[in-house]
């Protein structure tokens, strides 16, 4: 983690994008300014629904 910007900015933690069948990526951390409000920023992460999982993508909330 590098030194923030300004006081406005959030870090965006690194992590494995999934991009394709058994294919992941590594996107690096990051600092970044959230969107109007909006303050944390939600990793990516796999979702159990009924019988299986679904890759939900990072999101602001």
């Amino acid at each position: 983690m590098v030194v923030r910007p300004a006081p406005d900015y959030v870090w965006i933690t690194g992590y494995y994008s999934y991009v394709g069948v058994n294919r992941y990526e590594w996107v690096p951390g990051r600092w970044e300014v959230p969107p109007p409000n909006r303050r944390a920023f939600v990793s990516p992460h796999w979702k159990r629904t009924g019988g299986s999982y679904v890759y939900i993508r990072g999101y602001w909330r």
